[in-house]
């Protein structure tokens, strides 16, 4: 039988030069670094069950990421250690100020926006 995989461990994609996009849909929990260095990373989609990222999982990604996080409540974490002064957070209908609050507000400052 198929098992669906909801975690990513500490480090798993580290360094990934090539890796450009990643969709995670049904992901609930990314371990610290396991997307560190992915120079290369431009888009990531982390579905509505995502509820934990590990502190640096996205470190030194580039400064022009699009995210798309489909999750109501604000996954807890610190996956970036900088602020993406170039990137955007897309987040679901009516939840833009829930982020805004969360540390994802002091990434993305200015640069979260709402889906319909």
């Amino acid at each position: 039988p198929r098992q669906e995989v909801t975690y990513v461990r500490e480090k798993a994609f580290e360094g990934c030069s090539n890796l450009e996009k990643i969709q995670m849909l049904n992901i609930k929990t990314i371990d610290k670094y396991a997307f560190s260095e992915c120079e290369k990373l431009r888009f990531i989609y982390l579905g509505e069950n995502t509820t934990s990222l590990g502190t640096g999982a996205f470190e030194d990604v580039t400064n022009d990421v699009t995210v798309f996080c489909y999750a109501k409540e604000p996954p807890k974490g610190c996956p970036f250690h900088k602020f993406m002064s170039s990137s955007c957070l897309y987040v679901p209908s009516r939840c833009g100020v829930l982020y805004a609050n969360s540390v994802w507000g002091d990434y993305f400052y200015n640069k979260i926006i709402e889906m319909d």
